[in-house]
């Protein structure tokens, strides 16, 4: 299969899957290089991912992953800091001048941007004085305005962000002061919580609402309750760092747990979201990076759709990872005719396990990922397989203590009891290994393999006890014969398997594979 520079994945961060529950199934655009404006291929699958349950915005992103999503560290592109810096000194002027309506609009809206976009001014620590006084000033312009509740807040926000850190005589008046330094005793009467910081890469900078607090790793005591804002980045690409809000509890523990490499990679792209990668090297490693997201849900499950390119023709595909990178379900639809019916019908099979009916499933080539049967049909043969077998084997074992020379009829219903049974554990392999994103020639050789393997075997058994029906040569040839075809079959299969990433899967989800093909 050959992929487009241009390939796009989708990963699905599941929190359960559609119709199993009340969780709702987060879906996340992810590609190589940055994203196409517009991209209509994608907002179709976004709509029609949506209609099938799935939670396409960054809110309700934001909800399934528990409030653990990244923000960017720069979100309003547009905004310089010079921009930031002046729109919060205008409106403190607008205070300074009476003009508390006004400095209250252009206040928030000048601290939003601020917070919005850390990167801008969090290279300065001179850039924390502007913001210590745009945040006073909004308080006391909330107080002229008889706010008393917002201006409660913002004070207490204000003491979050500069506990130590009193109201300058030279801009605010005695009263004023006097009003902060209340609220202040107030809030300092409140149990205090801690905030824990565990980032995987040392070189990573940590800020906390502004004021860089160390790298890597970063412990805080004796903080005042509330939402605090970390910003983390690394010095060489400020803009590319993430944000978090964080909420302390009087007297709890708050924790921030982060793998530097993912949530690098993540990006906000207006309401939806992105997975950003480098390259195809981190396009074919999606696994890693699939299990890490999966773990941010509660049912540890997600579910990447990667847009390729076969024999020239766009399709999508759809693969379900767990938090181990087992791949437990995948699809595949061509983009011909109806883009928004092709996006609905892998919605649904992602969603529900089971095709719906026409669906288009493109050729596969040898690496190809392919269709994926569900897990019950690999199951319901291979318990019927070796159901049977026992039942064959049982009939012999009873033919044999029964001491009688000939039981022409019983050993034959024990054969064909046996013969049916091998072929249908060898079709339940087939399929268990289908199930795990094996093609077709690779998954049959692993079948036949088994079900030549437990005849050749029986084979081999029963011509240690012949009789007429069944002369001792013509069986043990036989059985020689099917276990060395079944022998030379799996081990066709384990060299396919070698030469492409799909069984690697059915090593990791299927023991029987495992013990087989020696996958480990």
């Amino acid at each position: 299969m050959k992929r487009s520079k241009s390939a796009a994945l989708i990963i699905l961060l599941t929190a359960r899957i559609a119709g199993a529950g009340t969780d709702p199934i987060a879906m996340i655009e992810a590609r190589v290089g940055p994203p196409p404006d517009p991209d209509p291929i994608m907002e179709t699958v976004r709509t029609q991912f949506a209609r099938e349950g799935f939670a396409v915005t960054r809110t309700a992103i934001d909800d399934a992953f528990g409030g653990r999503l990244p923000a960017p560290a720069i979100e309003d592109p547009a905004l310089s800091a010079l921009a930031a810096l002046q729109e919060l000194d205008e409106g403190f002027q607008l205070y300074v001048n009476a003009d508390y309506a006004r400095a209250e609009a252009k206040l928030e809206s000048a601290l939003r941007g601020a917070r919005r976009n850390p990167a801008l001014l969090a290279s300065d620590s001179k850039n924390l004085e502007p913001i210590f006084r745009a945040m006073s000033a909004l308080a006391l312009s909330q107080k002229r305005l008889k706010k008393t509740e917002a201006k409660l807040a913002t004070f207490r926000e204000l003491i979050r962000a500069f506990p130590n850190r009193p109201l300058s005589r030279d801009d605010f008046g005695p009263a004023d002061i006097d009003d902060y330094k209340a609220v202040a005793k107030a809030t300092s009467a409140q149990p205090r919580g801690e905030l824990r910081i565990d980032v995987d890469d040392p070189r990573v900078e940590v800020f906390v609402d502004g004021q860089m607090r160390g790298m890597g790793k970063v412990e805080l005591a004796d903080l005042v309750p509330g939402v605090y804002r970390v910003f983390l980045r690394t010095s060489s690409r400020s803009e590319l760092g993430r944000t978090y809000a964080i909420e302390v509890r009087p007297g709890g523990e708050a924790r921030l747990g982060v793998s530097w490499q993912v949530d690098s990679r993540v990006w906000i792209r207006g309401p939806a979201m992105a997975l950003e990668l480098a390259s195809d090297g981190e396009l074919r490693d999606i696994a890693g990076d699939a299990s890490v997201l999966a773990s941010w849900t509660q049912p540890g499950m997600i579910c990447v759709v990667e847009r390729v390119q076969v024999a020239g023709k766009p399709a999508l595909d759809g693969t379900l990872y767990r938090t181990d990178r087992v791949a437990v379900r995948h699809h595949r639809v061509m983009l011909d005719g109806d883009l928004a019916a092709r996006a609905d019908e892998l919605a649904r099979a992602l969603r529900d396990g089971t095709p719906p009916e026409p669906l288009a499933v493109a050729s596969t080539s040898r690496r190809a990922r392919v269709v994926a049967p569900p897990a019950s049909h690999s199951t319901a043969a291979l318990a019927a397989g070796l159901a049977l077998m026992t039942g064959g084997m049982a009939i012999d074992a009873t033919t044999y203590a029964s001491g009688a020379e000939t039981h022409t009829a019983l050993e034959r219903a024990a054969l064909a009891s046996f013969a049916v049974g091998a072929a249908l554990a060898g079709t339940g392999m087939y399929l268990h290994a289908r199930a795990a994103r094996a093609d077709r020639v690779t998954a049959a050789a692993a079948g036949i393999g088994i079900g030549l393997l437990f005849a050749g075997t029986f084979a081999l058994v029963t011509s240690q006890d012949p009789s007429p029906a069944f002369p001792a040569d013509g069986l043990a040839i036989a059985g020689v014969a099917a276990a060395g075809a079944g022998a030379a079959a799996l081990g066709a299969s384990l060299w396919r398997s070698a030469r492409s990433p799909a069984l690697i899967v059915v090593s990791q989800q299927h023991g029987a594979v495992v013990g087989v093909a020696g996958a480990f």
